[in-house]
């Protein structure tokens, strides 16, 4: 009996198959039980949320979530900011994220404290009325997608989402 196919026939034919799901292009052949469907000749364009995002520059310790007080007085300027009449309807996110370094879950659930660090943060220093979510998601969102360890990717973002 033979051995079935090698290890390298495998990897190829695999490699194969992702090359050609990343292909832009769909061949306009019959496939046996398949019907080609046309893609639309218009696309409706649905206007959304305006979405203004606020990179900020909040220091934290080597693998901590607890805010170092270099921070507080980036985080003081933006309660008072927060506050301002002009801004309290408008609801907010704060998203925590990392880079590639270490561990997945591990990542999401420190920028997942790091993201709440600064929510309870701003809550301590008076933002009461606008609706803050905090959330993390490590390094799924990266700033520097070519660069996953670059400590910029590192950071928490304030997100106004609109009223």
């Amino acid at each position: 009996m033979g051995r079935g196919p090698s290890r390298r026939h495998v990897w190829s034919s695999l490699w194969m198959v992702v090359l050609c799901s990343a292909c832009q292009q769909v061949p306009q052949t019959a496939v046996s039980g398949l019907q080609l469907i046309p893609a639309p000749a218009t696309v409706a364009v649905v206007p959304g949320i305006a979405e203004r995002r606020i990179l900020l520059t909040v220091q934290f310790d080597f693998d901590q979530y607890t805010i170092r007080s270099d921070s507080f007085e980036t985080l003081n300027n933006l309660a008072i900011a927060l506050n301002d009449p002009h801004l309290q309807s408008l609801s907010y996110e704060i998203n925590g994220h990392t880079d590639l370094k270490g561990n997945f879950s591990h990542n999401i659930a420190l920028s997942a404290l790091r993201a709440k660090s600064v929510s309870d943060y701003l809550r301590g220093h008076g933002v009461l009325i606008p609706p803050i979510r905090a959330q993390g998601f490590g390094p799924l969102q990266l700033l520097y997608p070519t660069e996953p360890f670059n400590p910029g990717n590192r950071r928490v973002e304030v997100v106004a989402l609109g009223s």
